[in-house]
């Protein structure tokens, strides 16, 4: 029966079932110790099977947690489709279950799961969308720090929606929007979804972060810290000293390293750019467009004549020394 729950078609798992004592399958764990529904929910892509499997599983099995506490829900909101969340919480199901890590099944979706998973899951209890998990974090950071921007725009339209806490290390949930987006080497969409299509969304969520912004704009100004220095904090590139032994300045070999790294920061910056809307928050006057080129940050900070020190060459302390001038003080 496992490996039909797990790969067979409808009428694959139909006729097992119907030669099947199904009772005494309710208690099979594989080896990783989850049950085999929440097998054919991780493994199975055939909607309509594992339907079939919900349908003749009892209620009070369908809540049950095995391996790591986590319930068959949490596996189901991270189904490519909604279909098979549907036919749990018309099962009744609880959608408050937290696993061993405090990770709720709203926050699972948030991370991988269907937009149309999440408003279900709010439609059944709409009070699940500021409860933090795991390290604090709710189920808006977690989409932010997997990037899973069609869930973000679900979340941000919430009339509820809570945009100020911030997880245990002190970073909000855009923190992990912008370092997720500006660090990505690859777009952040699946085969099903246009890369035009996801970049207009993140636009969408971008201006409604902006409106929410600006209602709770003393709010924001008075308990986030700025996203763009926690951004440009986290980037990372070999180091200078890391490569001394291996350039000496003045080589060619030293200088095309220079350069890789420039531009390497330049593309990131040029991401960056993306958010500058929301940057008067964190650093009112500030043109962020001028942080995108080593010109624009000299005159910033007032050093056209910088010379040809270290200092000048390490792109990414000019551009935290330039944010920092204009750190607000509110």
């Amino acid at each position: 029966m496992a490996g039909v729950a797990m790969t067979g078609t409808e009428n694959m798992v139909q006729r097992a079932l119907e030669t099947t004592n199904l009772a005494s399958d309710l208690e099979i764990t594989g080896p990783d110790g989850k049950s085999l529904l929440s097998l054919a929910l991780q493994k199975n892509q055939d909607d309509d099977a594992v339907d079939l499997l919900i349908a003749h599983w009892p209620a009070a099995v369908l809540d049950k947690a095995y391996a790591e506490g986590r319930s068959p829900l949490s596996y189901a909101v991270q189904r490519v489709t909604s279909q098979a969340t549907r036919a749990l919480l018309e099962a009744g199901v609880n959608t408050n279950t937290v696993d061993r890590y405090g990770t709720t099944p709203l926050s699972y979706a948030a991370q991988r799961g269907h937009p149309d998973t999440v408003c279900l899951l709010l439609a059944a209890d709409e009070t699940l969308i500021n409860i933090p998990g795991h390290d604090d974090s709710t189920p808006l950071i977690q989409a932010g720090r997997r990037l899973n921007i069609p869930v973000m725009s679900v979340l941000l339209e919430v009339p509820d929606i809570n945009i100020l806490p911030l997880k245990g290390r002190g970073h909000s949930f855009l923190c992990h929007l912008m370092v997720s987006h500006s660090l990505s080497e690859s777009k952040y969409r699946s085969k099903d979804e246009s890369e035009d299509g996801l970049e207009r969304e993140l636009d969408g969520v971008i201006d409604r972060i902006h409106h929410l912004f600006r209602l709770h704009v003393l709010a924001v100004r008075a308990s986030m810290h700025s996203p763009f220095i926690c951004a440009i904090g986290q980037y990372n590139y070999p180091s200078f000293r890391r490569v001394m032994s291996a350039y000496r300045p003045g080589t060619a070999d030293w200088d095309n390293y220079v350069e890789d790294r420039r531009m390497a920061f330049v593309a990131f910056m040029s991401k960056l750019q993306r958010f500058a809307i929301l940057s008067n928050y964190f650093h009112p006057g500030l043109d962020f467009s001028q942080c995108i080129t080593t010109t624009g940050i000299l005159e910033l900070l007032g050093e056209s004549n910088y010379g040809e020190d270290y200092d000048n060459r390490d792109y990414q302390r000019l551009c935290l020394r330039a944010l920092q001038l204009y750190v607000n003080e509110t």
